[in-house]
């Protein structure tokens, strides 16, 4: 009040009308180029000028409002909506974010519900992680998921693997592959929560990159195949609003995931295991946009993360130990090979220990049992 008291007299700005002119491009390369509207307006000439009109009116110069109802426009348009049924789906939208949020959760087809609530309990983990300084005390920036790691936990059912399998690994095309249906899995299931883009676009300080995952090629014929964007993905929430809107305990007493051995921070730690079997494949080196880089210690650095945050989100034992033992077993493999250095005294399991209560560890000098 003190503030608006003391500027009332002064210039103002309307936010809505700074940024009117840049939603209406936006709605035009969304919106109208799409087919079905093109057919639409053959029919009905005023129809583009009425739904950018609604769209833009409703939403006050929220940028991201209009990022999310373009594409529920675009489902419409999909699914050949009439000018009169694409503005009762404006309509029925809310105009602010957390109601957004709410109703776009809540729209979610049934089929799809448990699956999509799984992959926002995923990426909610692996942002919580990434925001607590406590899990990674003396590394850097921790990685942002990898769509291929999503790939395999896709496959896997979202379920720890026990009986030593991993998923195939075939040709560099086929892996491309498997990463764009899982980008249109996301998009379509999602509701435009979750997104899968590229590391340039998330923002990411380090990069990670899956495109000679598993195979056994040389770096020369990596190099002539070039960098894939697509392998290259990330999965990260639309904004970090969604996040937010996800920390409240009354979203996830509507989240109900009805599996109750799930536990989001004990498979992004199996993700990442999987990830470092994956690289092993490959001679212990990953490709990043710089060139050839030994990267095998960010694999079981994101996974001690989780490892962590796992026990302290309730994960039972059984898995903690799983996870770590596969772990532990690398880390004693890796060490005549230097993928840890010897400052880098990650985790330590007492031998002569067969239950799970009893196994104490130690992750980056931070202990608990």
């Amino acid at each position: 009040p003190a503030f608006v008291a003391a500027f009332s007299e002064g210039p103002k700005l309307n936010f809505p009308d700074l940024t009117r002119g840049d939603i209406s491009a936006y709605i035009n390369d969304i919106v109208m180029s799409h087919p079905t509207m093109e057919m639409l307006t053959m029919v009905e000439p005023e129809a583009p000028s009425q739904i950018r009109d609604t769209i833009v009116e409703k939403a006050s110069g929220v940028f991201l409002w209009v990022k999310l109802v373009c594409r529920s426009v675009v489902d419409g348009l999909d699914a050949f909506d009439s000018l009169s049924d694409l503005k009762s789906r404006l309509d029925d939208l809310p105009s602010d974010l957390e109601h957004l949020f709410d109703y776009m959760l809540k729209t979610v087809e049934p089929k799809w519900r448990q699956e999509v609530f799984k992959l926002l309990s995923l990426i909610f983990a692996a942002q919580t992680v990434k925001m607590k300084r406590s899990f990674y005390p003396t590394s850097g920036q921790p990685l942002d998921t990898p769509v291929f790691g999503l790939v395999l936990l896709h496959q896997q059912g979202y379920g720890l693997r026990r009986n030593g399998q991993l998923l195939s690994v075939l040709d560099k095309h086929t892996n491309v592959a498997r990463c764009k249906m899982m980008e249109a899995y996301v998009r379509s299931r999602c509701r435009g929560l979750i997104e899968v883009v590229s590391h340039d676009n998330a923002g990411s300080k380090k990069s990670y990159c899956a495109c000679c995952l598993g195979t056994s090629r040389t770096e020369s014929e990596q190099r002539l195949l070039g960098h894939d964007e697509t392998m290259d993905s990330v999965v990260i929430f639309l904004h970090r609003s969604v996040y937010d809107f996800l920390h409240t305990s009354k979203v996830w007493d509507s989240l109900k995931i009805e599996d109750v051995t799930f536990n989001s921070h004990g498979l992004l730690c199996a993700m990442w295991l999987d990830l470092f079997d994956l690289d092993e494949a490959h001679d212990r080196q990953v490709v990043t946009a710089r060139g050839f880089v030994p990267e095998l210690k960010s694999d079981l650095s994101a996974a001690w993360k989780h490892a962590k945050a796992s026990d302290e989100s309730g994960c039972s034992p059984e898995d903690i130990l799983y996870n770590l033992s596969r772990g532990a077993r690398h880390i004693i493999e890796g060490s005549r090979d230097q993928i840890c250095g010897a400052n880098d005294r990650i985790l330590h399991l007492p031998m002569g220990r067969a239950r799970p209560h009893e196994a104490r560890y130690t992750f980056h000098n931070l202990e608990w049992h």
